[in-house]
């Protein structure tokens, strides 16, 4: 129909409406498995609401300081190219592009007519857009900025610059940009973690000997918290430290 394929806003928001009875079962399935899976045999079950608890923890500066703090532009102008390179920068032209035709419109029709217009949302790139920079705005609201946090935002990322939606301009630097991306993350960025705590496994573990020490330090720094399991052994104290 014309008004699915030029949604307005009020076309967009009725259509959002009626996703509500589906999205709300999902959420509640979502949040029985939590409750179950994280509720202790040693007190009653309660209610797990993982993102209320994790706007609970991020909103305590306290707990954001212990992980590091960024500029709230850290996702926007860093971590997005970092994960998404090309995808990224076509998802700020495409949303310099809106702003720029919304205030156009703006201009001519004024506020409250151009928003009830069909061509204001006009086609799926539009709501593409808001799904991936709407949730990249909510993140940026936390001072504590990981890249791995803009992870989901692949989906909504990759439909809007398809060929479906847009041409891609530039194949053959997207390409390099993901192999390059694959051997640096998947090889090359903490690629020595976990080979080296197998070492360190047998070094604390060797048989007892006058000329090696009995007491060991384990310090990781500027990495991810390293797997203590590979050192849990009886008699040992806290296996690893990491920072």
């Amino acid at each position: 129909s014309r008004g699915a394929a030029h949604p307005g806003f009020k076309s967009l928001a009725k259509e959002t409406l009626a996703l509500l009875p589906g999205a709300s079962l999902v959420a509640a399935g979502f949040v029985a498995v939590d409750s179950w899976y994280f509720s202790s045999p040693s007190r009653s079950s309660t209610l797990v609401l993982t993102p209320a608890n994790f706007l609970y923890y991020n909103l305590d500066p306290q707990n954001l300081a212990r992980h590091g703090t960024h500029l709230r532009l850290t996702h926007l102008a860093v971590n997005g190219f970092l994960l998404f390179g090309i995808l990224h920068a076509q998802a700020l032209q495409a949303a310099w592009l809106q702003l720029q035709a919304r205030r156009r419109a703006f201009a001519q029709m004024g506020f409250l007519r151009a928003l009830g217009h069909r061509s204001l949302l006009s086609g799926p790139r539009s709501c593409l857009l808001l799904l991936y920079f709407t949730p990249l705005a909510l993140l940026s609201a936390f001072s504590h900025q990981e890249a791995r946090f803009l992870i989901p935002l692949l989906v909504p990322l990759v439909l809007l610059c398809s060929p479906q939606t847009q041409p891609v301009p530039c194949k053959g630097p997207l390409v390099l940009f993901n192999v390059l991306g694959a051997l640096f993350f998947g090889c090359l960025h903490q690629g020595g973690l976990v080979p080296s705590l197998g070492h360190l496994e047998q070094v604390v573990h060797a048989p007892a000997s006058p000329s090696l020490p009995t007491h060991y330090t384990l310090l990781f720094t500027h990495t991810y918290m390293p797997p203590s399991p590979l050192l849990t052994s009886p008699g040992l104290g806290p296996p690893v430290g990491g920072g």
